[in-house]
């Protein structure tokens, strides 16, 4: 694919002075240290409202189990810069003799509905969809661990109306207290993020464009390894800063940009991990054949992108279907991404392997010349 280092381009690397060099450090170290004060002086990322909601049993003749009924109204003000909410619960219980309690039972939300102001009509969301129960198993000593009931991908009302159900509680004389908790991104941290987006997308973009413009003058075929990857990965980080972002805050349930998102990420890192075999692999191995160089690497590099791809797709069509899915718990019902996971486990350790067998084989070749050597000075 490429030409031997003789008939390639000079890389500028080759050529800089240890003045330029230890400039070179100077400004990533700049860089890296002005991130970091950034980041430790922005503001904070999440923002919580705490509210308590009244408890009604529910032993009707009906009912074969215990349950319990929760309607409970968010506090006004959300906005699109809110991203996310979440409603997360904390049950408190009985103090017992026990280290630790079993409390199970059945999330089911029945109603999740957004207003846009105080005098506007209440808008229906989900409402009696089955698919919107999950079994929950949590352990209690005092207190449980807070669970997740609900996560809103993205927040299109000032105001949710949210009614949701515990039902077949395992133990319901064991719950004392419940505490809920909605959770949010803080404004002021979204508009740090967009601009700081923003600023980076304009700076890999004039990056990428002078470079190319520097490589313009010479012919596709002269650029060496290096340079034609570094072209393309420069693309890809365009791409990995979501130049359509500002979508999440236009266009209300934009499944169409999380994917695209979850499209360009898994790419670029996907894109990365192939840069660093071939490059490795390139210094040993001269002759660079489609068939027996590059094809392996897409291969292994290939499966991880659409098992990563896959899972993160899911995921985020999941949760916006289904607020009150959690991947980490409600996997019964996706045996797909058990099954992508193991495979890009899978495809991962291939991927060690084939890096450690080329890293041996370098070994054993330095080896053998450094025994050579050894028999020549002998000589001498």
């Amino acid at each position: 694919m490429a030409g031997n280092m003789d008939t390639c381009i000079q890389l500028r690397l080759h050529t800089l002075t240890k003045r330029q060099y230890l400039l070179v450090f100077f400004g990533f170290f700049a860089a890296f240290t002005l991130t970091v004060i950034i980041g430790a002086a922005s503001p904070k990322v999440l923002a919580s409202f705490t509210q308590y909601l009244g408890v009604e049993w529910s032993d009707t003749p009906s009912n074969i189990t215990n349950s319990v009924d929760y309607a409970g109204k968010s506090p006004p003000g959300w906005t699109s810069f809110s991203q996310e909410l979440w409603l997360k619960c904390t049950i408190e219980t009985e103090e017992t003799s026990a280290d630790y309690e079993q409390l199970r039972f059945k999330l089911r939300v029945t109603s999740i509905q957004g207003q846009d102001g105080d005098a506007e009509p209440w808008k229906t969301l989900y409402q009696g969809i089955e698919i919107l129960q999950h079994a929950r198993d949590l352990k209690c000593k005092k207190t449980c661990k807070p669970f997740t009931v609900l996560h809103l991908g993205q927040v299109s009302h000032k105001r949710y109306d949210v009614q949701f159900s515990l039902e077949q509680i395992s133990d319901r004389e064991l719950i004392s207290n419940m505490t809920f908790e909605w959770e949010y991104y803080s404004p002021e941290f979204t508009q740090l993020q967009v601009w700081s987006q923003f600023i980076f997308i304009i700076l890999t973009f004039i990056t990428a464009f002078q470079y190319m413009r520097a490589l313009r003058a010479f012919s596709v075929k002269d650029w060496c390894l290096e340079q034609r990857w570094i072209t393309f990965l420069l693309i890809m980080l365009v791409l990995f800063n979501n130049p359509l972002y500002p979508l999440h805050f236009l266009v209300a349930q934009a499944w169409g940009e999380r994917f695209f998102e979850a499209l360009f990420k898994t790419t670029f890192i996907c894109s990365l991990l192939l840069f660093w075999l071939c490059t490795l692999h390139s210094v040993q191995e001269a002759p660079r054949k489609y068939l027996t160089f590059y094809l392996p690497k897409f291969f292994i590099v290939g499966l991880v992108w659409l098992a990563a791809l896959t899972i993160m797709s899911w995921e985020e069509y999941n949760s916006l279907s289904d607020p009150a899915y959690q991947m980490h718990l409600d996997t019964g019902s996706f045996k797909v991404c058990i099954s992508e996971s193991d495979h890009g486990q899978c495809t991962r350790c291939l991927t060690m392997v084939n890096v450690l067998r080329h890293a041996a084989s370098r070994y054993r070749c330095a080896c053998r010349a450094r025994h050579f050597l050894n028999i020549d000075w002998l000589g001498l």
